[in-house]
């Protein structure tokens, strides 16, 4: 989610890090070679160990600050929908502040690992919602869990820290959802372990996998083992995905309703803008064709994507097409030109006649019968002539 709203990736950040470190304290380029090369073996919490070790922690903490402060993080409407769902908690190892910055009310309320107050909350049912952030955040950089002296202090100190009895709490009392989350990252896989081989019934979550990833298999296997259902998501495929779980939510509160509306004008509006753009130089004709076309288009993709939560399988998405034929087009352009004055106005009528559509009639239609739906399309474009 981080990388999302414009951060980096782990390796990247840490070479950020090591620029600015070197910019806070000289001494740390000595450093530089040994840095390199162990980030080429990708052994990334040696490498935050080696500046961690030479700047001190409190140079550390403030050179992690000054990177923060110099990508100027803003949270994306993906992050608001996430903290506008339905959830009883969202635990995060990520030590950015975009969750915080979503919610302006008291329904939430953060905490890091070492707050003994995270139990206390989740086991009030009175209580806000917790905001558990599970390696530190950024008002307390000392605390911040990032290289492998951090996490040796967070896993073997002489006493669990707070947030982890929080965070079996959490696992033990029903499914969850693992987003972004590096499951083979032992500080998280150990607690789900220990859940999962517990003798306890029932699923321990679902978790989001990057189906491009190199070791997919193995790592479905291993969620599975421990109980986790994997979801395959490409990274840009999140975004959409969790504003389809909003669209399910049985529980939205107005917050949530706010955001899918504004969600859906803006997808509406960047549809509209794209449609403009690609249409300035046509032709009269032409750009009277490219419209109609466009906006079937976005028919067939607005009906695939509602009858695709309804679970429908790709074979059967594919056969969509012959619910629009040659007579749909030509009704189209005729309700185009009777709403347009001019040229420049084609893709603004589109739209409003779009907006007019029941889809709710033609989903209908198509759950039913194909056919019956290409009738339904034909009844609908009429009526906007």
């Amino acid at each position: 989610m981080t990388i999302h709203a414009g951060g980096k990736g782990w390796a990247e950040f840490l070479k950020l890090l090591f620029k600015e470190g070197v910019k806070h304290d000289p001494r740390l380029e000595e450093d530089r070679i040994l840095f390199k090369s162990t980030l080429k073996k990708n052994h990334l919490l040696d490498a935050a160990n080696i500046m961690r070790n030479k700047l001190g922690l409190g140079g550390f903490g403030v050179t992690i600050k000054t990177v923060f402060r110099n990508l100027d993080l803003k949270p994306k409407p993906s992050h608001h929908c996430l903290t506008a769902l339905n959830w009883r908690s969202i635990v995060t190892t990520n030590f950015d502040l975009l969750l915080e910055q979503t919610v302006t009310d008291a329904s939430f309320v953060s905490k890091t690992y070492l707050d003994p107050d995270a139990s206390r909350i989740i086991n009030d049912e009175g209580s806000p919602k917790l905001l558990l952030k599970l390696h530190g955040d950024l008002h307390n950089t000392d605390n911040i869990v990032l290289s492998r002296e951090d996490y040796a202090k967070f896993k073997n100190g002489p006493a669990e820290p707070a947030g982890v009895q929080c965070l079996n709490n959490l696992l033990q009392r029903g499914p969850c959802l693992f987003l972004g989350c590096g499951h083979r990252d032992s500080d998280v896989s150990d607690y789900i372990d220990k859940v999962a081989l517990s003798g306890t019934t029932g699923i321990v979550g679902y978790a989001v996998v990057d189906p491009t990833g190199a070791d997919l298999i193995n790592t479905e296997k291993m969620l599975e083992e421990r109980r986790i259902t994997p979801i395959r998501l490409e990274h840009n495929q999140i975004e959409p995905w969790l504003y389809r779980l909003a669209e399910m939510s049985e529980h939205r509160s107005n917050r949530l309703v706010r955001i899918l509306e504004d969600q859906r004008n803006a997808m509406e509006n960047q549809q509209m803008g794209l449609m403009i753009e690609e249409l300035k130089a046509a032709t009269k004709d032409v750009l009277m064709e490219k419209v109609a076309e466009m906006t079937l288009d976005s028919i067939l993709q607005t009906l695939r994507s509602n009858l695709l939560l309804k679970g429908w399988t790709d074979s059967e998405l594919q056969k969509l097409g012959c619910c629009i034929c040659s007579q749909h087009h030509e009704l189209l352009k005729k309700a185009i030109l009777n709403a347009s004055k001019e040229p420049g106005e084609y893709a603004s009528a589109a739209a409003k006649i779009l907006k007019g559509l029941s889809f709710q009639a033609l989903l209908e239609a198509v759950k039913r019968d194909r056919s019956l739906a290409e009738g339904v399309l034909t009844e609908e474009l009429t009526k906007a002539i």
